[in-house]
C-alpha cells in the first residue's frame, strides 16, 4: 500500500502485521510506546492488534507499507529466537532496514520481477527486524486512560 495524506486516523488497530517507510513529510501517532513521531527514512511498524492513530505534521506525509498475516513473522521468530512471544519497535530509525524495505516496495511495483527476489527481500527485512527490533511481551505498554479504565474494572 502506498498513500499520501493530509488526513488524520483516529485510534484503531490491525490484525495484521505492517512494516513501511515514512518517504516524504512527518506524523505523529499514538503506539504501544506512546507517542512517536516519524519523518523520512523512518520505519514504521503496525503489531497486530496495536492500538494507533496518526496525524501529519506540517502537511501531507507519504509512506509506503506492507501487511502480512501474523503467522509469518511469529514463524519466522520460532526459527530465529527461542521468544516468539513477542512484539516490534513502532518507530524504527535503522538505514539499512528502511533501504531493504524501499527495494521491496519497489520491486512489489515492477511489472516483471522474480518471486525468488520478493520472497528473499521480505524475508530479509523480517530477519533485520527480528534480530534488533523487538520488545518482549514482559515489556508495560502505554494504554489510554480508556483502555486503562477498562482494564481496572
Amino acid at each position: 500500500m502506498a498513500l499520501q495524506s493530509e488526513h488524520t486516523f483516529p485510534r484503531h488497530s490491525h490484525d495484521h502485521f505492517g512494516m513501511g517507510v515514512i518517504s516524504q513529510g512527518a506524523q505523529r501517532s499514538w503506539s504501544l510506546l506512546g507517542q512517536i513521531e516519524a519523518g523520512p527514512g523512518d520505519v514504521i511498524i503496525v503489531n497486530p492488534g496495536e492500538v494507533h492513530d496518526g496525524m501529519p505534521l506540517q502537511g501531507a506525509r507519504s509512506w509506503q507499507m506492507v501487511y502480512l498475516e501474523p503467522e509469518l513473522l511469529w514463524q519466522e521468530l520460532r526459527m530465529e529466537r527461542s521468544d516468539a512471544d513477542a512484539v516490534l519497535k513502532p518507530l524504527v530509525r535503522d538505514n539499512s532496514l528502511s533501504h531493504r524495505l524501499l527495494q521491496l516496495f519497489f520491486a512489489l511495483n515492477q511489472t516483471k520481477v522474480e518471486p525468488g527476489f520478493l520472497e528473499e527481500t521480505l524475508l530479509q527485512c523480517l530477519m533485520h527486524l527480528c534480530h534488533h527490533h523487538l520488545l518482549t511481551l514482559a515489556f508495560p505498554p502505554n494504554m489510554t486512560p480508556t483502555i486503562q479504565r477498562a482494564k481496572q474494572y
